[in-house]
């Protein structure tokens, strides 16, 4: 019989794996922006199984969130897409397909034939603050890298919301 983390972990990656298959292949710009929003919430479930909760809750911050909501707004703000519904084209579908299809299977062969176990690890009990105390001693310019991070995709779609703006007159 299977664990329930196992089976967790196979539906949180078919769903992983075919939101990105749907990513490559969409031809609608907004749907496939969804679709990497699935894709970064199905990845924080795989941080959730692998105890890095810590990982998790930054993944659907920062993608999910910040990144997916920025990405909406740029899009949203743009009269060509958000008008006329532009499409992405796609131009080299038998390369992606073929892409996909080689990266899916190696995947699924190292998972299958992998050496690791599936076993739950000790976890100290201040576990939070020493990921704080972390974050603000020895971390900090990694923490104050992905605060930048945020600001200048912010700034970019503010630009190209402006760009956009003014080509519409």
């Amino acid at each position: 019989m299977i664990e329930i983390t196992k089976l967790i972990f196979f539906i949180l990656s078919s769903i992983l794996v075919i939101a990105v298959g749907y990513i490559m292949f969409s031809k609608d710009i907004l749907r496939a922006l969804f679709a990497f929003a699935l894709v970064a919430i199905a990845l924080a479930g795989i941080y959730v199984l692998l105890a890095a909760e810590l990982v998790a809750v930054i993944q659907l911050m920062i993608y999910a969130g910040g990144i997916v909501v920025i990405m909406v707004f740029g899009i949203m703000l743009t009269k060509e897409i958000s008008e006329n519904r532009e499409n992405s084209g796609s131009h080299q579908v038998f390369p992606a397909a073929l892409i996909f299809l080689i990266v899916l299977l190696s995947g699924c062969y190292m998972v299958f034939h992998s050496s690791l176990t599936w076993s739950a690890a000790e976890m100290p009990e201040d576990l939070v603050k020493k990921t704080g105390e972390l974050f603000l001693t020895d971390h900090l310019l990694a923490f104050e890298l992905v605060a930048f991070l945020l600001l200048v995709v912010l700034v970019g779609a503010s630009f190209v919301a402006q760009i956009a703006k003014l080509g519409r007159r």
